[in-house]
């Protein structure tokens, strides 16, 4: 090449990147001497700047240049320039130009035409050249087979392998790299090890980017004992070959690989090779995987030491990482620290929150992105509708909805499925059910969540007639579907229903599903089959803490508290860690049975346990005392808890309202208002009925009109009840029978009862008489019994016993027996019950001994 020619060239591709055609064009044509490069880089240039009739007329002109002639090598050339530039429609013209020219025979032209179809994307044209040509080389197979590849398709590609092989072309390194690329896709390992069978025999194993290629099939099928023997194996190693195997291990570190991606990992630091942002991430996901919070707190100081220029995607694992690893404060400093949040970074922080109960925060990111005008995704909009359904914040939730719509995201069957949820979990089941039945598709969890909300809201039939539509579906139910079926009929206490559901379980091979045994264990101990409970509870294989505590919950329902305190000592000797429900059962069980000993033993392993500052327990804990009749110790429970939310101090005051105790009730009322509590319902049934006991009918109606007026509550029958009791009890039973008629209270049997036992004190017959009607025509028979009882006592008080042994007649005409009253006494640690007539005590006779 003269020097001359060398200058024209390099001007001609200097004009080039300017992309001005019309001056390398006059560079062209003022060369001396111009080769096949030369007509090829003219020719590109008009192609690439859409000047396909010049390119071609240029092309034509080949022919007419002195010494020049228009051969295989040129239309190669030209191929390659429309391949680059991804110009389809000149390298058509050329391939008709090479049709005419016979050159569509050549190996090399025909190799490059396929190339060319292959990376404009037009793979059926591909194949169409390669089906005809004559002849093939290793190279044409190799562009094939790696454009099918890239599409990941894997049966097309073994089978192009296979003819490879039948035509006895020796296949290359290149060749071996794109085979071993699909093998993973495929329905067998076997595809792969006859590939690297292959290999082996055909001494490619020692090339870098075949043996990556095998560690990375071999990993991708979790066979991490042959990727890592392969990886050991190899002479030299590069980036591409620490990625596949770790990729192997972080992506199988839920199955216990996890450690060893991170002592992969600090090999690959002491080797000298430094680590990519792609090995970052899969590390950062090994430490999520096994919840290794203090490995990512060095990988994290790793990055920060070394300087490391990390990409937004490892800042946001880094995120991620430490939120499902327990440190959200680490988290939020991370996210803090990021000069512009991504989406995914948001989203990540949103789902950390939801996920550490900080639900409101995420939902104010949430509103921070909107003003920053970032646009949310699917994945957005169910971690703030799982803050909503946590928060039961339904109004925000619709607001979500509203949102969802707009944004084209109300057909996602994710979002679909967390608005499902969350209008299920704030009550709202025709909601729920308006958004299933117009989803456009269900998955197994659409219908669980649904199939969860009737459950939950008590529509337990609802429920059971969802299964059959689901299976009608072609969805199978799974152990959550089964979880929330088992709930339905616990809180029917549809026993019937419930061992219909057994059976289907065990016919679905779930019994000893540790979730779906502890549902059985619930229902059957809520269906009041204790015996069953205790059957399966002991059947099965594995139990957790909730499986315990659903047996604990059993026990509890069934007033059992020896064999409660029994199955607590079994789960200690066994290991089980006891949480809030365990303990929220057993003390919830102790102040039915007023057994304050074992409640104080309980006491004690709350403390013990850590958990005496748990605002939920020492809400139990204050009202089991307080029932208990030690209100000194609920006392004392109460000032030690640091929070304090509003139902602790209901138990509190309600404490001291049973115990009679008016001005400490008026006192903590104080304290409430001076400590911004948000009052509710409960407190103020509480200080009505404390001016019941004390008699205070003015503060009474005064405290009704501070709730109306001043916290916007609404009176029930429950507040209303105390101001007719209340009024009965200081004789006033005529203003009482008023007060029923001004608040149209008259259908409530509730109210009428309070009247009733008025009545009977103050031996009023006629408004006990009308009150008694009104009870009798608002409650169904089994009930009864009470009024019957309550109007006869009326009736002898005025020595009436003809109207006495009417009700009696009455009684007995209706089949109605009065329930025997019974008493218990606790006595070392056991409560002993006393049931009129009963001689089930075994020491029955020592008790009737001592009677006499």
């Amino acid at each position: 090449m003269s020097h001359s020619f060398y200058i024209c060239c390099c001007t001609r591709k200097a004009n080039s990147k300017t992309r001005r055609v019309e001056n390398a064009r006059k560079v062209f044509d003022q060369m001396h001497e111009r080769n096949v490069y030369s007509w090829t880089l003219m020719i590109g240039e008009y192609v690439h700047h859409g000047h396909c009739e010049e390119a071609l007329k240029l092309f034509y002109h080949l022919k007419q240049e002195a010494g020049m002639e228009f051969s295989q090598s040129t239309a190669v050339s030209v191929v390659q320039v429309c391949a680059k530039i991804a110009e389809l429609q000149f390298g058509k013209l050329v391939h008709a130009h090479v049709i005419k020219t016979g050159f569509q025979s050549d190996v090399i032209v025909g190799t490059a035409l396929v190339d060319m179809y292959a990376k404009i994307g037009i793979r059926e044209d591909a194949r169409q050249v390669f089906d005809k040509m004559p002849e093939k080389n290793v190279f044409s197979w190799t562009v094939i087979i790696s454009e099918y590849a890239k599409h990941g398709r894997g049966e097309e590609v073994i089978k192009l392998f296979k003819g490879l092989l039948f035509a006895g072309v020796k296949p290359n390194h290149f060749t071996f790299s794109s085979v071993l690329r699909v093998s993973s896709m495929l329905d067998s390992l076997e595809h792969g090890k006859q590939v690297h069978a292959q290999i082996i025999k055909t001494g490619f194993d020692s090339y870098i980017f075949v043996g990556n290629a095998l560690v990375d099939m071999y990993a991708k099928w979790g066979s991490m004992p042959d990727a890592n023997t392969l990886f050991d194996n190899m002479p030299e190693l590069d980036m591409v070959s620490w990625t596949g195997l770790m990729s192997g291990y972080a992506n199988d570190a839920e199955n216990g690989h996890g450690k060893e991606a991170l002592e992969l990992f600090s090999q690959m630091t002491w080797s000298g090779m430094k680590p990519d942002n792609f090995i970052l991430a899969l590390v950062l996901k090994a430490c999520v995987c096994i919840a290794a919070l203090e490995s990512g707190q060095e990988l994290h100081a790793y990055i920060i030491k070394t300087g490391y220029v990390v990409s937004a995607s490892v800042v946001n694992t880094l995120v991620d990482m430490y939120s499902k690893c327990g440190s959200i404060l680490d988290a939020c400093k991370v996210f803090d620290e990021m000069e512009e949040p991504n989406l995914i970074s948001c989203n990540a922080m949103i789902a950390g929150y939801t996920r550490h109960g900080l639900d409101e925060d995420a939902l104010e990111l949430f509103h921070e992105m909107r003003q920053e005008r970032m646009i949310p995704n699917g994945f957005t909009f169910v971690g703030v509708l799982t803050a909503c359904a946590n928060l039961a914040a339904q109004e925000q939730g619709k607001h979500i909805h509203a949102d969802i719509v707009k944004s084209g995201f109300a057909l996602d069957l994710f979002v679909g499925n967390a608005l499902v949820g969350m209008y299920a979990k704030c009550g709202s089941v025709n909601d729920a059910a308006f958004v299933f039945d117009r989803m456009l598709a269900w998955d197994v969890v659409s219908w669980n969540s649904m199939i969860a909300g009737y459950a939950d809201n008590n529509f337990g039939v609802d429920a059971f007639q969802l299964v059959p539509e689901m299976l009608w579906f072609g969805i199978n139910p799974n152990q959550v579907t089964f979880t929330s079926i088992l709930k339905a009929c616990a809180r029917l206490q549809s026993g019937e229903h419930g061992k219909q559901v057994h059976v289907y379980i065990i016919k679905m091979g779930l019994e000893t599903n540790i979730f779906v045994g502890s549902a059985l264990v619930d229902m059957y101990s809520k269906c009041n089959n204790i015996e069953n409970a205790i059957k399966l509870f002991e059947k099965m294989p594995k139990r957790d803490v909730v499986s315990w505590n659903a047996m604990m919950g059993g026990f509890c329902h069934s007033k059992s508290c020896e064999g409660a305190l029994e199955l607590y000592i079994d789960m200690l000797w066994a290991g089980i860690k006891s949480n809030q429900s365990t303990f929220v059962n057993v003390i919830a069980l102790c102040t039915g049975l007023a057994a304050m000993e074992q409640g104080k033993y309980f006491h004690c392993h709350i403390i013990k346990t850590g958990f005496e500052s748990d605002v939920i327990l020492g809400s139990a804990l204050v009202d089991m005392y307080a029932k208990c009749g030690c209100i000194e110790d609920a006392e004392k429970v109460f000032s030690k808890m640091i929070n304090r939310d509003l139902i602790l101090w209901n138990a509190m005051i309600t404490g001291y309202a049973n115990h009679g105790l008016v001005n400490n009730v008026f006192q903590l009322f104080k304290q409430m208002e001076h400590a911004g509590v948000q009052l509710n319902y409960i407190t103020f049934i509480a200080l009505l009925s404390a001016c019941g006991n004390a008699g205070l009918v003015d503060e009474a109606f005064k405290y009704l009109d501070l709730m109306s007026h001043t916290y916007g509550i609404i009176p029930g029958v429950e507040h209303h009840s105390c101001i007719v009791d209340l009024l009965g009890r200081a004789g006033r039973l005529n203003e009482a029978h008023n007060y029923i008629h001004e608040k149209s209270l008259q259908l409530s049997a509730v109210i009428w009862q309070s009247l009733l036992a008025a009545c009977r004190v103050y031996g009023n017959i006629e408004l006990g008489e009308q009150a008694a009607k009104c009870i009798l025509a608002l409650e169904p028979q089994d009930g009864h019994v009470t009024t019957y009882v309550q109007l006869s006592n009326i009736y002898a008080a005025a020595g009436r016993w003809d109207d006495v042994n009417k009700m009696r007649k009455m009684m007995k005409d209706a089949g109605l027996k009065k329930k025997p009253g019974f008493s218990w006494i606790e006595v070392k640690n056991k409560v002993h019950t006393f049931v009129v007539g009963d001689r089930s005590h075994p020491q029955t006779e020592e008790i009737y001994a001592e009677l006499q």
